[in-house]
């Protein structure tokens, strides 16, 4: 006996029920399939950016901890050279000058001493007065990135009033942050007509304005007598100065020797006059630059 045509229909009506029940199955099947994925993909991206956010914020953490690493390393170094008069020197507010002869190295002994200032006490260069600071003492101070430099004898002249006046106003100010000032050849500087009146009055100002203002200053002069600075300031010299002497056996190759003519004490509180000192193999200004720029000195071989 055949199927009615109601029982057909509810037949074909039940088949396609279940058509659409498996269909539908499917279908969620492959979107639970593809909701999982997506879920693992966000995971995976979550976690890539936390790797990423972490790398970022723990970068300057790094990167503060081995400067410091490179700061305490080169002053250990310097206050385990000899006695530690190199580090009481750098240190130390008083106006530097370094004094003598040609091929002695005194530019490059200032940069290098002007870079741990910068770098291990916080004191950018702020003025550069050099009649050859973009020619011959080019490749040391390039290094220092001085926010100002005088190199013609109108801009020298000028450089020398306005640091003066600075000294003033930082005096007043009473700043809490340190910055350096650099001259080079000071001696030649007298004999410039539209400079002399104001090298006059900026080298007696110096002797005590530049400590009183919190600004580091280096001199680099032949010689350190009246005629090559200003009369009558010996005694004030003598007390407020810092005066290292460099030496030369042949007029064009520095040597390690260098004299402590005065303005140092030792531990005792002893005024050291004309006392013989050395200066390590690695106190050279593109050596304390890089080693602050990606080539660490190393002191144990050095």
């Amino acid at each position: 006996m055949g199927l009615t045509d109601d029982e057909n229909e509810a037949i074909k009506n039940q088949l396609q029920l279940e058509d659409y029940l498996k269909t539908r199955a499917v279908k969620h099947s492959e979107m639970d399939k593809q909701i999982a994925s997506n879920l693992l993909d966000k995971h995976k991206a979550e976690k890539e950016i936390d790797k990423l956010l972490y790398k970022k914020s723990s970068q300057p953490l790094t990167n503060q901890s081995s400067d410091k690493q490179l700061v305490n390393s080169l002053i250990e170094a310097l206050k385990s050279h000899e006695d530690g008069w190199l580090y009481d020197l750098i240190k130390n507010a008083k106006p530097l000058w370094l004094i003598g002869s040609q091929g002695s190295g005194k530019t490059n002994t200032a940069g290098a001493i002007a870079l741990i200032r910068k770098y291990c006490f916080d004191a950018p260069i702020y003025q550069l007065i050099d009649r050859h600071a973009t020619g011959e003492n080019w490749e040391v101070w390039k290094l220092l990135d001085a926010t100002l430099k005088a190199e013609s004898e109108e801009e020298i002249g000028q450089a020398l009033y306005d640091a003066t006046d600075r000294w003033l106003q930082r005096i007043k100010e009473k700043p809490s942050t340190k910055q350096q000032i650099i001259i080079d050849e000071f001696t030649n500087l007298k004999k410039i007509d539209s400079c002399k009146e104001a090298a006059m009055k900026f080298f007696s100002m110096h002797l005590t304005d530049t400590r009183k203002g919190k600004e580091y200053f280096i001199g680099v002069n032949h010689y350190f007598t009246n005629e090559s600075t200003v009369e009558g300031t010996f005694e004030a010299r003598k007390s407020g100065t810092i005066q290292l002497k460099k030496f030369s056996a042949n007029g064009e190759t520095p040597l390690s020797r260098v004299q402590i003519v005065h303005g140092l004490v030792d531990e005792n509180g002893n005024e050291l006059e004309e006392v013989e000192r050395t200066l390590p193999n690695w106190l050279e200004a593109n050596n304390i630059y890089q080693h602050f720029n990606g080539k660490p000195i190393d002191f144990n071989h050095e």
